[in-house]
């Protein structure tokens, strides 16, 4: 029993991949039981992925790094807002609890 394609696709053993695909065209006669042509992953293609990845090396750590990524940047607002929140409530709650 072959590997299933999808398995050699992941761990990128293309020419074994390409022959269990031809196996399975040639038991469902198809394409005269080859399979030709490439693999998106067989590409060198340039993902969002791997631009994020080089935006995350050129960072230093510092304040305009965290401001130029939208995400963190969305993050930091975030936390300064749950900051004052629960700081003002703590003051608050020891303001109050001397009326009290």
């Amino acid at each position: 029993m072959p590997e299933s394609p999808k398995y050699l696709l992941t761990k990128k053993l293309y020419e074994e991949c390409r022959s269990v695909l031809s196996r399975i065209a040639h038991v469902n006669g198809k394409n005269n039981g080859r399979f030709e042509g490439r693999f998106d992953s067989e590409v060198e293609v340039k993902t969002l992925y791997d631009e994020t990845q080089e935006e995350q090396q050129k960072m230093t750590g510092g304040f305009k790094d965290l401001v130029r990524v939208r995400r963190h940047f969305i993050n930091l607002i975030i936390m300064v807002s749950v900051w004052i929140a629960s700081s003002f409530d703590f003051y608050l709650l020891n303001f109050q609890m001397k009326n009290i």
